[in-house]
């Protein structure tokens, strides 16, 4: 599993919106239910390569927190990866990314 936290400014969900607009124009990302947001999941699926990403609770107002889950290892990294790259893509005030493999 891969931890991905994103800082998204004074307003996260406004952010999470724009995530979601993002995602509705990809074609190797779909959003398993567009109402919940609060614990939105992302699931990937190119080729042989399939992952979600999963929002988690964040303790900090200004931070949205995901982990990746996927059939090993190499997946989840390519995953992740895509998922940064949507990221800085798509959110421009998206100020920071960390990613922790645990």
């Amino acid at each position: 599993m891969i931890d991905i936290t994103v800082q998204a400014g004074k307003d996260p969900e406004a952010r999470l919106h724009e995530l979601c607009e993002a995602v509705r124009h990809a074609r190797v990302w779909t959003i398993r239910d567009r109402r919940r947001t609060r614990n939105l999941r992302l699931d990937h699926s190119s080729g042989n390569v399939h992952g979600s990403i999963r929002r988690i609770h964040s303790a900090d107002t200004e931070r949205l927190e995901f982990e990746c889950t996927a059939k090993d290892d190499a997946q989840a990294a390519i995953t992740t990866g895509r998922f940064v790259n949507l990221v800085l893509r798509d959110l421009e005030s998206a100020s920071d990314i960390t990613i922790h493999r645990t």
